[in-house]
């Protein structure tokens, strides 16, 4: 015979697990990076090296902490991801001319060449998940999700 046990009265105030937002983010998360995962993929890139490539695109460079911060890479994880990319050539980090004790990290020849050839490719990418919600919803989710962290963040403090 199976034992049941009572349900406790405070886990009838949560939705359903498929009905979370932390879950129904992961899930739209998941779906929305795959697309991202498979173009990148294809030329020998993680979605955290992209996001670093993509930071300093455009710029002369970037304090490793900054980096990391923009990018929402642990320091830790950074450094290892850096290192990595350095030696398959697509950044190079330099001693900062400002300040003398930090780094900045800066793209290859290599890797800009290389930006311009997966640009196209995400640009398509963005333009289905566009043709999903069309424009106008597109940028009320971008509105909505901005409204959310900024109101979240400012409960924080």
């Amino acid at each position: 015979m199976a034992t049941t046990f009572p349900q406790h009265p405070s886990t009838r105030l949560l939705r359903d697990l498929t009905h979370s937002l932390p879950m129904a983010l992961l899930r739209t998360r998941e779906a929305v990076v795959q697309r991202f995962r498979t173009v990148l993929s294809r030329h020998g890139l993680t979605e955290q090296q992209w996001r670093i490539l993509r930071a300093l695109d455009g710029r002369d460079g970037l304090e490793v902490s900054l980096l990391a911060e923009q990018c929402r890479i642990l320091l830790p994880s950074m450094t290892g991801i850096l290192k990595r990319m350095e030696s398959r050539g697509l950044v190079r980090r330099d001693a900062n001319q400002a300040d003398g004790r930090s780094t900045l990290v800066r793209l290859t020849e290599a890797s800009q060449t290389l930006l311009e050839q997966i640009k196209p490719e995400v640009v398509e990418v963005y333009k289905e998940i566009e043709r999903i919600l069309g424009k106008r919803k597109l940028e009320q989710l971008y509105a909505l999700l901005e409204e959310l962290e900024a109101g979240l963040l400012e409960g924080q403090s």
